[in-house]
């Protein structure tokens, strides 16, 4: 059976091998603390995510850093909220100048506009595969892309399908841990002396989990907008699922903009 994901918040993520939303750290399944956990070993699945609010210091810097990651997650949020309209001012470019030639990946002046231009007139073939560069054509970032969001898509199908779980601990002790149905329901088992800080601190580890999720459904929903968006400009509607990783990129890369552009 597979096992379940950990997802640590990245204040205290050290070393990883992946990320979600800049704010997760996606970490190899490990035991936390077994018999923390004995209590709910009648309701907890055997797989699964784990939101891990893991925080070294005390209820202060606990605090601080879930406030850090509202900001962090409430930016992404506004910026994914920008997608529609700038793919929408890119789909009138790409008609007023279908013949775009784009310029190479490695110059400084490369927008998001001009890479999204470029892989569109690729995975349509209105253009002539361009060099981005001598080791790395648009092909290859096209294919980086389609992994990315292959990805993306199955792990978000099991963070929707799947139980998941919420752990807040601060130091040593573990405050709380909900179960997370997938209605939205929580059942939430305290640990003894926990403190008005302490559940407030959990309350919010939840919520933040739960817009986390949501947030990653709302990108799957604006990649395949985007994709259908950019395919239809292109006079190809076929080319909608090849267009797929080229809107994923794309709005990878709004989103790692500065605050502010758009």
């Amino acid at each position: 059976m597979e096992q379940g994901v950990v997802l640590r918040l990245r204040g205290n993520a050290g070393e990883v091998s992946g990320e979600v939303l800049g704010l997760w750290a996606d970490l190899p399944p490990a035991p936390t603390e077994p018999a923390a956990f004995e209590a709910l070993a009648a309701v907890r699945p055997a797989e699964g995510f784990l939101w891990l609010v893991d925080i070294p210091g005390g209820g202060e810097q606990a605090l601080a850093e879930v406030a850090s990651a509202e900001l962090e997650l409430q930016r992404e949020t506004q910026s994914l909220a920008l997608v529609r309209d700038r793919v929408g001012r890119l789909t009138k470019q790409h008609a007023a100048a279908p013949a775009f030639a784009p310029v190479g990946l490695g110059a400084p002046a490369q927008t998001a506009e001009d890479e999204a231009m470029a892989l569109l007139a690729l995975v349509t073939g209105s253009a002539d595969q361009p060099s981005f560069a001598p080791d790395l054509g648009l092909g290859l970032v096209w294919e980086e892309a389609a992994r990315e969001v292959g990805d993306f898509a199955r792990a978000l199908q099991r963070r929707l399908t799947e139980w998941n779980r919420v752990v807040t601990r601060i130091g040593e002790r573990t405050l709380a841990v909900s179960r997370i149905a997938l209605i939205g329901y929580a059942e939430t088992f305290w640990w003894a002396n926990a403190t008005a800080e302490d559940r407030a601190i959990h309350q919010r580890s939840i919520a933040l989990a739960f817009a986390s999720r949501a947030h990653l459904a709302r990108t799957m929903e604006e990649a395949l907008a985007a994709a259908a968006s950019l395919a239809a400009a292109a006079s190809s509607p076929w080319a909608a699922l090849r267009a797929v990783p080229v809107a994923w990129r794309y709005i990878r890369r709004v989103i790692a903009e500065p605050k502010g552009y758009g």
